[in-house]
Formats: C-alpha cells, structure tokens, sequence
C-alpha cells in the first residue's frame, strides 16, 4: 500500500490504513472535514496504520480540533506502538482521548 486511506465506516466509525507519514499525511488533512460531519462520538480505528512519524500525530491533533470544534467527541483506538511512542515523547500521550477498541 503506497497511501494512507481514511475509510469512513458509518455510526461515527473511521478506520485509517497504511502509513502515516510526512509523505501520505497531507493528502488526508480534508478527511477531518468529513470527520466533523459525523456522530457526535467519532471513533477512529489506528489498528491498521503500518507506519508513522510526527506528521501522523498532528494528523490526529488536527481531526481532533475538528471534532471537537463542533461539539462532538473524538476517541483513537488500535494506536500503534511507534505513534504513541511519538506522543510520549512529545508530551502529548494525556492530550489524546485514547479508548479500547469496541
């Protein structure tokens, strides 16, 4: 998989795929315009993301904004273990509304 891919699943539900990195992250920062438009709770599925770099967490940093900006919840679930080694090191791990997968 060369790209990342957002695929909005209904219900609030987003599954992201592929890596998130400085190179496919750009062309998803539109997504969160879609993810604002969702359920009040969004839920977005990381399980799949097969790479990452800091560009991914402020990828997550953006839709959350979004999110939230509109009133509504936003939760990451399936966070891989370098992204949220990215956070901790940033300072960010107690930012991000992390929940078990459902």
């Amino acid at each position: 998989m060369s790209g990342a891919v957002v695929e909005l699943l209904g219900e609030g539900r987003v599954a992201v795929r592929g890596p998130l990195r400085y190179a496919t992250v750009p062309g998803l920062w539109q997504a969160a315009r879609k993810l604002a438009t969702e359920a009040p709770l969004v839920t977005v599925d990381l399980s799949g993301v097969t790479e990452s770099d800091s560009a991914a967490l402020a990828l997550l940093l953006e839709w959350m904004r979004e999110v939230r900006g509109r009133g509504g919840e936003i939760r990451f679930t399936g966070m891989p273990n370098q992204l949220e080694a990215i956070a901790r090191m940033s300072g960010l791990e107690g930012l991000l509304p992390l929940g078990a997968a459902t």
